[in-house]
Formats: structure tokens, C-alpha cells, sequence
């Protein structure tokens, strides 16, 4: 995933899992959808977004995802603070709901100690503005965000590894914010390297890992998607899904949601999930 100061839809879906509360467990009940961007341009604004937030206002959108990064090289920091502090309360008197993607500046640091500290620190600093929604890493399954992928014998280590971040992040960050929705993966539709893990691989290997840990508790509220169409097929229309039975577009999300079945079913996580 590219993130550009661009406007654009968000090409991301949210699929409660993993904890959902409220409703969720309730048999025939669709939460309505909201729509929003990936943008980073509000958050960069001179006028804090002001401009951006009524643009989005006026095509009916009320959602708005900035990237935040951590920087192993000063991990107490929140680099970007002035930036959030200048453009997040304009966001809040907006009405618009912030999500903010977190991910290491560096793919191979991920120290699920050091990530989720400073995970914890940003939601005790955003949640004064109404910002409660954290996605945890993105695309965890590509080797331009998480690294190393497999090991020597071609074997997912990355799944695993994320499964104990994303673990240690879900107790942080819902420790800092009674409020928390912890937003899991952020997971790319295909493997953009050969030494990448395909995304349906790798979900399912991140719910075999949650298994074998013997936890009790949930690790994400909500599932984060990519449908990106595929770049190798520049053409082809959002209609058109991936032929790999482990990739997925927008036509493919069916697969999606037996990867989280395959992944889940049968845990604490499945039963209160509505995916």
C-alpha cells in the first residue's frame, strides 16, 4: 500500500471480529457502512484540514485514516505530534472519525514491547480528540513492512511474530483507552514479493499461532482488508478478482471471510465475532 497525500476513497474494508461488542452476536443485524479516505493531506494542512474536512463533508464521507509511524531510533516519541495536535481538534469539531494506521518506520523492528509502549503512548495523547480507532501495523504479510517473511526453508515466521504484537497491543492499547477498537493487519490482497507470505496464508497462520499461545482474550476488535485490484493487471476493472484462491479483490471477499472462519472458529475471538 502506497500512502499518498492524495485524496481517494479508502480502499479498505473494516470487518468486526475478533471481540466486536454491542450487537454483534446478533443474528441478521448489518452495522451500517461509512465511508471516508486514506489521506495523510489533512493531517499535513496549514489550516489543520479545515478545507479537506468539508470536502469530505460535502461527498458524504466521515471517515478519515492517517498513517503514524514509530521510529525505533527514539521510541518514546510521537514524531508527528504537532501535527496532530494542530489537525485532530479540527477533525473532532468536524464530526470526522480519525483512524490511525501504526507501523515502524523500519520493517525489521517490530518488538512487540517496544511497538505497543509506544502504541500505548500515542492513545493516551489522541484519545483527548475523540481518537479511538488504532490499525495495528500495515500489511504485515509483504516484505516492504515486515521483516524478515519466512524463514530459510521458505516457512512463515512473520505470521507468528505479528500474532504476539498484536496480542501485547490489543492489552496496551485497551489499557491506555477504555475506549479502544483495535484494528488488526491493514493485510495486502497479494504477496508483492516472492519472499512474501500470500494474505489468506498468512491469517491463517496468524490464528494457528493464536491457538498454540493458549490466550483466552481476544487480539482485535476489527479486521482491516486491502481489495486493491491487481497491479499486474492495470486494466482490469474492480469486477475483476485475483485467479491465486490466496489473494483477494473486491469479488473476492467471500474468501476472506472463510479465511477468518479458518482462523478463528471455535476461539474466543470467533464467538464474538460477526465476520
Amino acid at each position: 500500500m502506497k500512502f499518498a497525500a492524495i485524496l481517494a476513497l479508502a480502499c479498505a474494508f473494516l470487518v468486526p471480529s475478533a471481540g466486536a461488542a454491542g450487537t454483534a452476536g446478533t443474528a441478521g443485524t448489518v452495522p451500517p457502512i461509512s465511508w471516508g479516505v486514506a489521506d495523510d493531506a489533512s493531517k499535513y494542512a496549514d489550516d489543520g484540514g479545515s478545507w479537506f474536512y468539508g470536502e469530505l463533508q460535502g461527498a458524504g464521507l466521515t471517515q478519515n485514516r492517517w498513517t503514524l509511524a514509530f521510529d525505533p531510533a527514539n521510541p518514546t516519541a510521537i514524531h508527528e505530534l504537532p501535527f496532530l495536535e494542530r489537525a485532530a481538534p479540527k477533525a473532532q469539531a468536524a464530526g470526522v472519525r480519525i483512524l490511525l494506521s501504526l507501523y515502524s518506520m523500519k520493517s525489521s523492528v517490530h518488538d512487540p514491547v517496544a511497538f505497543c509502549t509506544w502504541a500505548q503512548t500515542v492513545a493516551q495523547t489522541v484519545s483527548q480528540w475523540g481518537i479511538h480507532d488504532y490499525i495495528v501495523w500495515n500489511e504485515p504479510n509483504t516484505r516492504l513492512y515486515w521483516s524478515p517473511q519466512k524463514s530459510s526453508n521458505g516457512k512463515d515466521v512473520a505470521g507468528p511474530q505479528y500474532e504476539a504484537l498484536l496480542a501485547t497491543c490489543y492489552d496496551a492499547l485497551h489499557g491506555a483507552d477504555p475506549l479502544a477498537n483495535v484494528i488488526a493487519m491493514g493485510l495486502s490482497p497479494r504477496a508483492s514479493t516472492s519472499d512474501s507470505n500470500e494474505p489468506l496464508v498468512f491469517m491463517r497462520d496468524v490464528g494457528k499461532a493464536y491457538r498454540a499461545s493458549g490466550r483466552t482474550t481476544p487480539i482485535m476488535d476489527e479486521l482491516s482488508v486491502h481489495p486493491y485490484p491487481n497491479p499486474s493487471s492495470p486494466t482490469d476493472g474492480p469486477g475483476v478478482g485475483y485467479p491465486n484462491a490466496d489473494r483477494f479483490g473486491v469479488p473476492n471477499l467471500d474468501r476472506v471471510k472463510q479465511a477468518v472462519y479458518d482462523a478463528f472458529n471455535g476461539t474466543v475471538s470467533r464467538r464474538r465475532s460477526t465476520a
